[in-house]
């Protein structure tokens, strides 16, 4: 497989990441409420899939994958996740 089709692989599946971690990550939100204030119950999973491709990019294998996933991960925490949770802390 070359890193072009790599990467695109990546991309997709980050994308696929990032749609189930909002899910999760807004269900953990509400269920934690109380016991955890903040907007930590909805971070965690984008932490999660964050810490999955630093490590996958230590496998030259699994390097392009990885470049996709770490793409649209920091994409997605600049365009979707900062403007959210400075919305849920008060912020803006």
């Amino acid at each position: 497989m070359s890193t072009g089709a790599g990467v695109g692989i990546g991309v997709g599946i980050g994308c696929g990441a990032m749609v189930l971690a909002t899910v999760i990550g807004l269900v953990t939100l509400s269920a934690i409420a109380t016991v955890l204030p903040g907007p930590i119950g909805f971070l965690w999973p984008f932490i999660a899939i964050l810490v999955v491709g630093v490590v996958m990019m230590f496998s030259p294998r699994t390097r392009p994958i990885a470049t996709g996933i770490l793409i649209v991960t920091l994409v997605f925490s600049i365009v979707v996740i900062g403007p959210c949770v400075g919305l849920l802390s008060g912020e803006l």
